[in-house]
């Protein structure tokens, strides 16, 4: 596919995604390391090795969990996200980001990726089942206090919306 512009939308199908060159999908989506994990998996459900109709059907998050561990390239924070889209909500997806944000909002400035697990159950167990969409509503507002509603912000804005950008600028006193 390469030379011909392909317009992949928002959520191109794994069909479109499993036709791509790696160079194409890394030069329009920027994804880094994940594109050949992310060309991999499309190819899999294409071919009928994974099926991903079954997720759907799964009544807790033990049982997915279990179905996504098998999964190549799927790490924590891609299984928190699958585990969110899917309707269950115990388990935080973090990164960098993620200890940036609790390191200002909430003076967790000791948080590591050794201690972000202990620091997330400590800060939003008294959530559970929603620890997620607790996290996300903080982290909503947060944004939302940097650049106004984030429904009413322009596309071309979108790429500026994240903890590194802001973190830099954020009052240490300004907390939640």
């Amino acid at each position: 596919m390469e030379g011909e512009e392909v317009d992949l939308g928002n959520f191109p199908s794994p069909k479109e995604l499993a036709n791509l060159d790696a160079d194409y999908l890394q030069s329009k989506c920027k994804l880094g390391y994940r594109t050949n994990y992310i060309l991999k998996l499309a190819m899999e459900i294409e071919e009928g090795k994974l099926k991903i109709d079954g997720y759907e059907g799964v009544q807790d998050a033990a049982s997915c969990r279990i179905l996504i561990k098998g999964i190549s390239g799927v790490g924590s924070f891609a299984r928190a996200s699958v585990l969110m889209c899917l309707g269950f909500y115990d388990e935080v997806p973090w990164d960098s980001e993620t200890i940036k944000f609790l390191k200002h909002v909430h003076a967790r400035e000791g948080c590591t990726k050794k201690t972000i697990k202990s620091d997330l159950k400590e800060i939003y167990d008294k959530y559970a089942p929603f620890q997620c969409l607790a996290y996300w509503f903080e982290l909503l507002e947060f944004y939302e206090r940097q650049f106004g509603k984030l429904s009413e912000l322009s596309h071309t804005m979108y790429h500026k919306v994240s903890s590194s950008t802001q973190m830099r600028e954020f009052n240490h006193n300004h907390v939640l």
